[in-house]
């Protein structure tokens, strides 16, 4: 929550960003630990976390910070700039921030740049890495070189041999990031206005943008189960020799294997993100008695991000551009452009062969929408014995908004390195009261310096998971100072 208010999820699910929030200008956090859902809403089961800003700043800020390491790298700079002004019936307040965190790789430190593993039979870990390879692996059939059935892989030359374990294994992590790199910027407007002595006008405005990139080790084929004409021009005598006598026949001058090959030749796999998060809220408070006051709002969020992943392949072009004609050099099917390609031994694929095999970047989009209305009213009816009753009334309605749309790509079966998240096109609105009160019981009387109950209920109406009760009873016992 901000300032009492409930803050809308960034995405399809249900977590908030915090990094949307005016850092510069938060005065304080409270939290409420346990269960809250009875005064919050269904989503705080765990609680509620509620970030304060300042409602009084005058003057100009400028906060800055820059952070590297003892290396010189990983550079961050973050830049804050404030001003706001206090008038005659209230505050106005603007603020804007800048954030540039630059990438750090794994291989850029010791601990992170060698891929470790947990060895199942010596307890040990020890260097590891993946089997699918830039020299590439045929994984099955598995053949005996003399020291049992193990994966094939070929040397530079494209001629087989044995698969060592660990030595040939591939080392992914120092392609990875570490710290991955982060631009935002944000800006912002706090308002409040009295309009008579007893109402009080304020609103809210946010704006984020981010742009956040990741990084993953270049896609490949693997295990992917592909077929090869014997007489392909791109083969070693000794090659095809080996894969007459040992891979899966499929028919006249074709065999089938399972090949692992780590197509360095595409770049790492990268994720960019770009997300803009928009935040807009107006409302009213004040007195409306002595002993009980009110406040009421609309709030309105958007959220939207578009992820693109690039250099990933495709397995179609990939298959297609094994099967080559002996007489001509080129592929028997020439459509796209196709281009023979030879995945046996590292350094063996053309560039021509990568960037036919290279598939267009894959783009994914979500939205989210969130409209609200609240109000409640509070005070303290009257007077028991052992003291004043406090109690609040409120109710809420908001409706909530999700799409995620992958890109088409993603769910053809046709990618080698990424995969799609299922679609997701939803709206869901709730209608809800609530009510709670503080019952003080005994009070400044032997055992009992306070007693005390807490009693609440809310009701829920969801358009389409229907009516909720939620209630609590708690008691709050101080026998003594």
């Amino acid at each position: 929550m901000l300032n009492g208010r409930r803050l809308a999820p960034a995405g399809i699910g249900s977590a908030v960003d915090v990094n949307t929030l005016p850092a510069v200008l938060i005065q304080r956090v409270e939290v409420i630990t346990g269960g809250a859902t009875t005064v919050y809403g269904a989503d705080a089961i765990a609680g509620v976390v509620n970030f304060i800003t300042r409602d009084d700043f005058e003057g100009f800020g400028l906060e800055t910070s820059y952070y590297t390491t003892e290396r010189g790298d990983s550079d961050v700079t973050d830049i804050s700039l404030t001003w706001g002004h206090n008038f005659d019936k209230g505050n106005v307040t603007l603020f804007g921030g800048y954030l540039d965190r630059e990438a750090t790789f794994q291989a850029d430190r010791d601990f992170s740049a060698q891929t470790i593993s947990d060895n199942w039979f010596t307890g040990m870990l020890e260097p590891g890495g993946n089997s699918t390879t830039p020299a590439g692996a045929m994984s099955f059939p598995r053949v005996d070189f003399g020291n049992g059935p193990a994966r094939t892989t070929w040397d530079t030359n494209g001629n087989p041999r044995e698969f060592i374990q660990p030595d040939d294994l591939y080392d992914f992590a120092p392609i990875n990031y570490l710290q991955i790199p982060l631009e935002r910027y944000s800006a912002g407007t706090l308002f409040t206005y009295d309009l008579a002595d007893d109402a009080e006008f304020y609103s809210e405005i946010f704006f984020t943008h981010s742009e956040a990139a990741n990084t993953l080790a270049p896609t490949g084929a693997f295990g992917s189960f592909v077929e090869i004409n014997t007489d392909n021009p791109v083969l070693t005598p000794a090659n095809q020799q080996f894969l007459i006598d040992n891979a899966i026949p499929l028919g006249p001058d074709r065999v089938g294997f399972g090949l692992q090959r780590r197509l360095v030749e595409l770049g790492p796999r990268t994720a960019q993100r770009d997300s803009d998060y928009t935040r807009v809220l107006a409302g009213l408070r004040g007195e409306l008695t002595a002993t009980w006051d009110y406040d009421i709002w609309l709030s309105y969020t958007k959220g939207e991000e578009k992820e693109l992943l690039s250099n990933d392949g495709s397995f179609s072009r990939l298959q297609q551009g094994l099967l080559v004609d002996p007489a001509t050099g080129a592929c028997f099917d020439s459509s796209s452009g196709c281009v023979p390609l030879n995945v046996f031994g590292a350094g063996n694929l053309s560039e021509a062969g990568a960037e036919f095999i290279r598939a267009a970047p894959y783009l994914t989009t979500i939205d989210r929408e969130q409209a609200l209305v609240s109000a409640f009213i509070r005070g303290e009816p009257f007077e028991l014995p052992a003291g004043n009753l406090s109690m609040a009334l409120g109710i809420e309605w908001r409706e909530d908004s999700g799409d995620l749309i992958a890109d088409e790509a993603l769910f053809s079966g046709d990618t080698l390195g990424f995969r799609a998240d299922s679609n997701v096109a939803g709206t869901e609105s709730v209608s809800e009261v609530y009510a709670e009160a503080l019952v003080p019981i005994l009070s400044e009387v032997p055992g009992a310096r306070y007693l005390g109950l807490e009693v609440g209920g809310r009701l829920s109406s969801y358009d389409k998971a229907g009516e909720l009760e939620t209630w609590k009873l708690g008691a709050d016992w101080e026998p003594f100072q």
